[in-house]
């Protein structure tokens, strides 16, 4: 008799669907360290004290007087103290970080910040990474962040708390980082000596301020009176 050749099942896997779904969800594995993060940290700082810098120099470039710069500069400062924070808050750190998985220090030094399942965050996620988890590292003079150094998962306190890790995708994308990072503090140190500049060649501005302090030291000196000097006692003798 003749013998039937064994059933084959219908389960046969397609090729590359499982390798597909092995893939699915999942992310670099490389996390980043304390240097490269301290990075990209810097970059977003130096990008805002551009912001900053920049309107501050065309404001004294213009050789104002000194009512002219008292409203100029409450304006800058009302931006600087509430502007500018709450924009780089909502639109580098949370925005950013959910789209594409990072601030723009982030990006260009090819990092990213996924949950610890290496997907994006969420939109509260990293509004909780960002506010409660910051605050969780910064509250012990940073020392939060310092634990990125001896962390096996080179976690952050605030990594731990909101479930966050921050991974490498791009290894080498870091020089760029470095390369923009003394392209961005050149750029500060010439708006910062351009604008000092400014400020020195206003002879306007600086006859209005040698006007005011001496019109300060007049008042000083006509209400001033001279202190009271109090007399030493001799000691009641006791018999």
């Amino acid at each position: 008799m003749e013998t039937e050749p064994p059933a084959t099942s219908n389960t046969t896997k397609k090729p590359g669907k499982e390798s597909a779904l092995a893939k699915k969800g999942t992310g670099p594995t490389e996390k980043a360290g304390f240097a490269v993060r301290l990075l990209a940290y810097l970059l977003d700082l130096l990008i805002c004290l551009a912001i900053i810098l920049i309107p501050i120099w065309l404001v004294v470039r213009g050789k104002p007087n000194l009512g002219e710069l008292i409203p100029a500069t409450g304006l800058l400062l009302y931006c600087v103290i509430f502007i500018v924070p709450v924009l780089e808050f909502f639109l580098n750190k949370v925005l950013l970080t959910v789209k594409f998985g990072g601030g723009i220090g982030k990006l260009v030094c090819g990092l990213a910040v996924t949950d610890e399942d290496g997907k994006l965050l969420r939109f509260r996620q990293a509004i909780f990474r960002y506010v409660v988890g910051y605050f969780v590292s910064g509250m012990l003079f940073g020392l939060g962040f310092l634990w990125i150094l001896r962390d096996p998962q080179k976690q952050g306190w605030h990594d731990h708390v909101s479930g966050t890790v921050v991974v490498v995708k791009q290894k080498k994308q870091w020089l760029f980082g470095a390369v923009l990072f003394f392209l961005l503090v050149m750029v500060n140190v010439m708006l910062g000596i351009k604008a000092v500049q400014s400020i020195k060649e206003n002879s306007v501005l600086q006859n209005d301020a040698q006007q005011i302090m001496e019109i300060i030291k007049e008042s000083l000196l006509e209400n001033g009176k001279a202190p009271a000097t109090i007399e030493p006692q001799e000691a009641p003798t006791i018999i």
